[in-house]
């Protein structure tokens, strides 16, 4: 038998807190109840004195409904059936070490100042689920909810909480904490005035995640807006929609976090973070799902946006412009590190930064952008060092910018499928970047598919626009209508030395440029330098211009083309070349061409004074080559 005890009916929280004297309940007389008539149902009571439970073991249980309590309510080490506080006003609830059936704090007031926290759950056991769903918990002097080791053999449901604390643990902390089925805060409203405003580090959610539909988290501090370093969730984690702050430090801090499913942070996933450590970390993380990050926001203006170093990912990782609300995906970050840094991830599917912008900000004092060191920063706007990739790499429309470093650092990539698939159905790729490691950094990657670069714009003012020498690709390298590239210094400006190109190497109508560095000296190589290199099908390059102010525009010594080379047919489609220096505009010195080559006799001299063999082909010779004569030994 329930026993109901019903002071009055109360409308709102505002009501509750006015209740006076006439609703007077002494907490003496519902410990009595509760101890010897079994549960208790109390509605719309002032109840006065201490509530303390501490110890207590009752099968039965307590749900106050309408009631106000002037101090906590507490149930230390306690075992109860359940306990239910709706549309309450108090100022605690310690309930540390307890057993609980169904633990229930929904839509009530809890203010106070408690150095230990004013909803305390450390180590308690919820044998079926937890809920604080629309409640909201203030404590300006310590944590909000502190549930650290808690144990909640069903779901924590904390929808619309809204919990605001100052704690170096967090204002809501789960540290610990085992959640046998879901966790859910959807359009919950966290706000730390010191550490992280949700902690969830090395949690268990044995279910899904649900930290989306409007969940709000603003913190302070090293650990992350939201902490869930080290956490486990067995199902998919949504952070849809989310939106994280920190002023000085991680927005989302999720270093060896594992998630066996999805993890979907986009559909306008906001995350804004300060400082070295990243706006979004996810360091050695493991998801066995997908990763989306369509039409999401990272900025940090003081350093990286992404941190995901040695990340796996067992599925598709998407960075785009198709998430539900139209947004491009975007990340702001400052020079050093990149601002999305995925080193030696592992993707088994696809990798897509297709129509996205990412940018890299200057250091503070360096406003002018300047050299990238080739340290282990890998500085830069996109940085894939030695990732491995099971699909493609597609960066169809995107736009990539970096102030002190590669727009794309990608030296040592493995892609298994094709890479870039600019091909010129949409909007255009566009790299810009500073430095010798290149507006595109690819040296040593390798490429199962095609590279297709077809119509992207690469542009340097001080490095090279392409560097990618030793680059294997299985398929062809289409640098092609209307690619442009611009870079300056003695590197080339696309460097495919001892480049190994299993299709064909297609720069039709394409324009390489090759700029002088002001006081730069050394030995210039040009605008597009191929010595070296194996083309395994035809070498192209109808209505290509190529420019170099220092070096040749082409050189190409020890080249092997088992196809065909130039391939020039009318006047219109002609190849231009214009170099300057005593090596000649192109250097064809040594090289080998299989099958027919033209412009130009069967035999002749190179710029070096070597043979060029043509082995098999037709011996026609096609209309002459245009290049240009400053410094240039012999018109071809």
């Amino acid at each position: 038998m329930t026993t109901e005890l019903k002071c009055s009916e109360p409308a709102s929280l505002a009501e509750v807190h006015a209740l006076d004297t006439d609703q007077v309940m002494e907490s003496a007389r519902v410990t009595e109840i509760l101890c010897g008539h079994g549960p208790v149902r109390i509605h719309g009571a002032w109840i006065r004195g201490d509530l303390d439970l501490d110890g207590i073991d009752c099968a039965a249980g307590l749900r106050l409904t309408g009631c106000r309590l002037d101090r906590p309510l507490t149930l230390r080490g306690a075992a109860m059936g359940w306990l239910v506080l709706e549309e309450c006003v108090l100022p605690a609830v310690w309930a540390d070490r307890a057993t609980v059936g169904t633990l229930t704090i929904k839509n009530s007031l809890v203010t106070g100042k408690h150095a230990d926290g004013a909803l305390r759950f450390a180590g308690t056991r919820v044998t079926a689920d937890l809920r604080l769903t629309g409640t909201r918990v203030d404590n300006p002097a310590g944590p909000a909810v502190l549930a650290t080791g808690l144990v909640v053999d069903g779901s924590a449901f904390m929808e619309t909480l809204d919990a605001r604390g100052a704690s170096p643990g967090g204002a809501v902390c789960f540290t610990g904490a085992t959640i046998g089925d879901d966790l859910v805060l959807p359009g919950a409203r966290l706000i730390a005035g010191t550490g992280p405003a949700f902690n969830g580090e090395i949690l268990i959610v044995k279910g899904a995640a649900w930290l989306d539909q409007g969940f709000t988290a603003t913190g302070t501090g090293p650990s992350g807006a939201v902490c869930l370093t080290g956490a486990r969730v067995t199902r998919q984690l949504s952070l849809r929609g989310a939106k994280l702050a920190n002023g000085s430090g991680p927005a989302l801090a999720a270093d060896l976090l594992t998630v066996r499913a999805d993890l979907m942070a986009d559909q306008g996933f906001t995350a804004i973070g300060a400082g070295e450590l990243a706006a979004v970390r996810l360091g050695r993380a493991s998801i066995r799902g997908y990763l989306l990050l369509d039409g999401a926001t990272l900025t940090n203006r003081s350093g990286p946006a992404l941190m995901a170093s040695s990340l796996s990912v067992q599925g598709d990782l998407t960075m785009t412009g198709h998430g539900a609300t139209g947004a491009r995906f975007s990340a702001t970050g400052a020079a050093g590190p990149c601002t999305v840094q995925l080193r030696e991830a592992r993707i088994t599917g696809e990798l897509s930064l297709e129509r996205a912008t990412v940018v890299s900000y200057p250091v503070r004092g360096h406003e002018h952008g300047g050299e990238a060191s080739a340290g282990s920063d890998g500085g830069g706007a996109v940085g894939l060092s030695g990732a491995t990739i099971g699909g493609d790499l597609v960066l169809t429309g995107a736009t990539l910018t970096s102030a002190a470093g590669p727009a794309l650092l990608a030296d040592q990539v493995t892609v298994a499928g094709d890479a870039f698939r600019c091909d010129h159905s949409g909007a255009d790729f566009r790299a810009t970047g500073t430095g010798d490691l290149g507006a595109v950094c690819l040296s040593g990657a390798r490429v199962d598919g095609q590279l297709c670069l077809r119509a992207a714009s690469l542009t340097s003012k001080n490095g090279p626009a392409l560097a990618a020498e030793g680059i294997t690709v299985g398929g062809d390298v289409l640098l092609d209508l209307g690619f442009t590239a611009t870079g300056a210094g003695p590197r080339a400006t696309v460097g495919l030395r001892a480049a190994a190109i299993g299709g064909r190497l297609s720069l039709d109508a394409g324009a390489v440029t090759c700029a002088r560095t002001a006081g730069e000296a050394g030995d210039y190589q040009g605008a597009v330098h191929l010595a070296g290199a194996t083309v395994g099908g035809d070498l192209v390059a109808r209505g290509t211009t190529l420019t170099a102010a220092a070096g040749p525009a082409l050189r190409a010594d020890h080249l092997v083309v088992h196809g065909d080379a130039f391939g020039c047919q009318r006047r219109t489609e002609g190849f231009r070349a214009t170099g300057a220096g005593r090596d000649g505009a192109v250097v064809l010195a040594a090289a080998t061409v299989d099958g027919q080559r033209g412009p130009g006799r069967r035999r002749q001299r190179g710029a070096a004074g070597h043979q060029i063999a043509a082995h098999g082909g037709a011996r026609q010779v096609h209309r002459p080559l245009e290049i240009g004569r400053e410094s240039c030994r012999e018109r071809v």
